[in-house]
């Protein structure tokens, strides 16, 4: 698709609390961004400054396939039936390492995505809880049920909202792949959203870092409910 019918979809679908620049990024490199028509363009705003150390940096994409390859060697003896992945380019390319030379197709969905941040999507982090901070305070002072329906943002997702639909994938997958070994791929907070909806972890006590890049869980499943057998990086 070109430039144009990009913006004219994000103009009818999403948030107007900004005006973006008509300029549709498509990758970038170091101090360098290219968009749709291969326009090179150099990047001043660093994506609000989450991106200070430049696009793909190299010594922080070598670590992050260093640890999805570790990943996968654990995994190589593993006999797999199929393999699922979030869309997202991230938990797709790790997906990619760890899956090795088996000749696997891959199965990718949006129901596996990390959560929806709306207009902050891309932000920096400090930009979200800046701009935020009274209703992220708001949301600590609630009980667990209306913990999970508390919408930050009209157009941020909520955790009730994340785990209904992860939940729904993963039975799904379950049922299709019973008795089978499955390799799923997705983002840490579908994973810490998981671990507090089947009971393994409270909310309160699961604090920030509890997660490793590289972590797994492996789970046992009938197609309705999760145990977890075995669990490597993740803290409870």
């Amino acid at each position: 698709m070109h430039s144009q019918e990009l913006i004219e979809i994000e103009e009818k679908y999403g948030a107007h609390n900004y005006h973006p620049l008509d300029v549709v990024i498509e990758r970038g490199e170091g101090v360098w961004v290219y968009d749709v028509e291969g326009n090179k363009y150099l990047d001043c705003l660093s994506a609000y400054s989450a991106l200070n150390q430049g696009h793909v940096h190299p010594r922080i994409l070598n670590a992050l396939i260093k640890q999805a390859e570790k990943v996968g060697e654990q995994f190589e003896h593993i006999d797999f039936r199929a393999i699922y992945s979030s869309d997202l380019s991230m938990a797709h390319k790790t997906a990619e390492i760890i899956k090795l030379n088996r000749d696997l197709v891959m199965q990718t969905s949006k129901l596996l995505r990390g959560r929806s941040y709306g207009s902050f999507e891309g932000k920096n982090v400090d930009v979200y809880k800046n701009t935020l901070k009274n209703k992220l305070a708001e949301r600590e002072t609630l009980l667990e049920k209306e913990y999970g329906s508390f919408r930050i943002a009209p157009d941020i997702e909520t955790d009730e909202e994340l785990i209904t639909r992860v939940m729904e994938k993963l039975k799904k997958i379950a049922t299709t792949h019973l008795n089978e070994n499955v390799l799923i791929v997705t983002h840490g907070g579908c994973i810490k959203n998981f671990l507090i909806k089947i009971g393994y972890i409270e909310r309160k006590s699961f604090i920030e870092g509890s997660f490793k890049h590289g972590g797994y869980m492996k789970l046992l499943s009938d197609g309705k409910n999760f145990s977890i057998e075995e669990m490597e990086g993740i803290k409870k």
